[in-house]
């Protein structure tokens, strides 16, 4: 399931539009008002990525005590 950033969009399509920002940014052909509009764009979607990776290694970590968990009852049911 793709995670989806407040303005409902994936974090994969954030990732895209973050190499968009960044090329433009870097092509110098925007003017100032432009740029600063596209790091504010830029900086929003880079926080809420980085909230939504947060949350996942979160729900991985949990997974993984789950799991680990199983395995020291199954480990201590066989002895």
């Amino acid at each position: 399931m793709k995670q989806k950033i407040k303005n409902n969009i994936s974090f994969e399509d954030s990732s895209k539009r973050l190499e968009q920002i960044i090329s433009q940014l870097e092509d110098g052909k925007v003017d100032l008002n432009k740029s600063i509009s596209l790091y504010e764009e830029g900086v929003f979607l880079v926080t809420e990525c980085l909230d939504i990776l947060k949350k996942a290694e979160l729900r991985i970590n949990t997974i993984n005590l789950k799991t680990k968990s199983v395995r020291k009852s199954i480990y201590n049911d066989n002895e």
